[in-house]
């Protein structure tokens, strides 16, 4: 017994609880497969928490709202974002393969139909009209298009 209390301890002590099932375990299936559909589905139409909270809730969960939160917050920076990662690709273009253009939404009624269509413009065009060829309520956003050169498209065997 002296020598291990004599002993340099590598890290203390540590105390080991055996896990044991709480009251989010029986739910945890429904959640992650909420959170994988939810996955698929565009950033604004995704559950928060307090959604996915309030489901569980009906169908008898008692525990409380922040348990669920920092399970949906360890799902979502674990196993649940290893797909979805996103990484900075540089673009380089010779010169004259690639423009901007601005573009805009615009509301047209024709034979009292009401259509929805979207305008393209290069900003040279749009310049030299002075802004007159957007709508005068339409916000207009910038794009930038890629055109390969001739030189750069493969020819096709024949």
């Amino acid at each position: 017994m002296r020598k291990r209390l004599k002993a340099p301890v590598a890290g203390g002590p540590k105390y080991r609880r055996d896990p044991r099932p709480g009251k989010l375990t029986a739910f945890h299936e429904a959640l992650q497969l909420a959170l994988k559909v939810d996955g698929h589905r565009p950033k604004r139409e995704r559950r928060a928490a307090h959604a996915l909270y309030a489901e569980i809730k009906a169908a008898g969960y008692a525990g409380g709202y922040t348990r669920v939160t920092d399970f949906v917050r360890a799902w979502r920076q674990g196993a649940g974002q290893a797909g979805s990662t996103t990484a900075f690709v540089p673009l380089a273009f010779e010169l004259g393969e690639a423009f901007q253009f601005d573009w805009s939404e615009e509301g047209l009624v024709v034979g009292g139909i009401y259509y929805r269509m979207q305008v393209v413009l290069p900003p040279q065009l749009a310049e030299g009209l002075g802004g007159a060829a957007h709508g005068p309520s339409q916000r207009v956003r910038r794009g930038t298009a890629y055109r390969p050169s001739p030189k750069s498209i493969p020819a096709s065997p024949s």
